[in-house]
């Protein structure tokens, strides 16, 4: 993968982890209404049962989409030291504003004080010193987490 592209899934996973922790809430919503319903109602065993099921299938879409936010937060926790390991702090801090608190180019300019143009060469020369040193790190995070 270009190490471009991997440092962006930082936005996707942020929103994919955004989507998910939306999703438990939903599902946790279900679940309290579940059982205020059957709290205050009597039902047949039958429709008890049904409900015991509809919790069951709610708590393990909760626990998948709970391992999937671990999954992407560890991704996620990986790719940040990547960028933790840059020796140039001008790079650095360009590649953390772009990358971790996803900011336009226009805003790093203007918070680094620096024209867009030049962001732009600054940035490609961090690309550039991440390529060569941590190219090894990205290879074997690639293969253990199958990030394409």
């Amino acid at each position: 993968m270009e190490l471009k592209k991997y440092l962006e899934k930082l936005q996707v996973l942020d929103i994919e982890i955004q989507a998910k922790e939306e999703h438990i809430k939903e599902l946790r919503q279900i679940l309290d209404a579940l059982h205020t319903t059957v709290k205050n109602e009597i039902y047949s065993d039958l429709i008890l049962r049904q409900l015991t099921e509809i919790k069951e299938i709610i708590a393990d879409f909760e626990y998948k989409f709970l391992r999937d936010i671990k999954i992407k937060l560890e991704t996620k926790r990986l790719i940040l030291s990547v960028i933790e390991k840059v020796e140039n702090p001008e790079y650095k801090i360009i590649l953390e504003l772009k990358y971790v608190n996803l900011k336009t180019w226009e805003q790093i300019a203007e918070i680094t004080n620096y024209s867009v143009r030049n962001m732009h060469y600054i940035h490609n020369k961090a690309l550039d010193e991440l390529k060569r040193s941590q190219q090894k790190i990205i290879n074997n995070l690639e293969k253990e987490y199958n990030i394409k």
